[in-house]
């Protein structure tokens, strides 16, 4: 299960993933419900003849995990970066979901 971050800012929301030794293309990420969900598969190496295994902690195979969101966000405008084996997506927040400021007036008399 990877390892998240999800950090609120004023108009989105920014998810980092660790996903070490995983591919972007064995990568699925979907919103739905303001529930973002991060699917895949690390996959074991291909080459194992001829080897000896004395001592193993890697774990390989698929994974999927669901996360709920705060607020709603808009799920056509998500965007993906992944770097240095850490996947970052941003969520950018629906207008509704943005708080908004609202002016105090003093009362005459």
């Amino acid at each position: 299960m990877p390892a998240l971050d999800v950090a609120e800012h004023e108009k989105e929301y920014v998810v980092h993933a660790e996903l070490p030794g995983i591919k972007p293309e064995d990568v699925e990420i979907s919103v739905l419900d303001n529930v973002l969900t991060i699917s895949g598969e690390k996959k074991e190496e291909a080459e194992t003849a001829g080897r000896s295994w004395q001592h193993v902690e890697r774990r390989y195979g698929a994974f999927r995990r669901s996360i709920q969101l705060p607020a709603g966000v808009e799920p056509e405008k998500v965007s993906v970066d992944y770097r240095d084996g850490v996947l970052r997506i941003t969520l950018p927040k629906s207008e509704k979901a943005m708080p908004r400021r609202i002016t105090v007036k003093a009362a005459k008399g």
